[in-house]
């Protein structure tokens, strides 16, 4: 029995090493392939936020056809929704976004326009809309918030607009989502 002992605490000493290596291995691999947690998934939220197909634009007319009217704003000529369109708007978005966003900040992007910018492109273009680039840096003493910048590009690769702004994340439903994004300066291309 001790001797059984004595061979198992060998063993031990052995398969230990081993399994720390493979963790740091799989430690290392997982964050070279984009971060971990909050990081990763604020960029998955932003690449799904800035980039849009013509058929993505097209479905979003599809959806918002039915209780569309058109109000020139005098100012800056902007199109309109009637106030009964925003609840369609919303659960077509939550269908899009409900894996990456929280429920709230879908609501508050509907509320915004944000949505809308990637959708204008694709259509101002002709083209598939993508982001390009994005950089996230961690805000000082906040957690799980980030500033970011990132390119919104055609297909081809054209850059369509620069866009700047603020990110926060929260668990929900056991998972990072995006819980409020904030654009704070937008370039668009001639």
């Amino acid at each position: 029995m001790t001797e059984e002992k004595g061979t198992i605490a060998k063993r031990f000493r052995y398969i230990l090493p081993v399994i720390l290596i493979f963790a740091i291995v799989f430690a290392v691999i997982g964050y070279r392939q984009g971060g971990v947690g909050a990081e990763r998934q604020s960029r998955a939220a932003l690449m799904k936020l800035f980039s849009c197909t013509l058929q993505q634009a097209e479905d979003f007319d599809a959806a918002a056809e039915p209780d569309r009217v058109v109000l020139e704003s005098e100012t800056d000529g902007e199109t309109g929704l009637i106030q009964d369109n925003q609840k369609l708007l919303e659960n077509y978005f939550m269908e899009q976004f409900h894996d990456v966003m929280t429920d709230t900040c879908i609501e508050e992007l509907v509320r915004n326009r944000t949505f809308y910018r990637s959708i204008a492109l694709a259509k101002q273009f002709n083209s598939d809309m993508e982001a390009g680039e994005i950089e996230l840096v961690q805000r000082a003493g906040e957690q799980e918030c980030y500033t970011f910048s990132a390119e919104i590009k055609t297909i081809e690769g054209d850059l369509a607009a620069a866009v700047t702004g603020i990110i926060s994340m929260e668990k929900d439903e056991g998972r990072w989502k995006a819980s409020h994004i904030t654009l704070t300066n937008i370039t668009y291309t001639d």
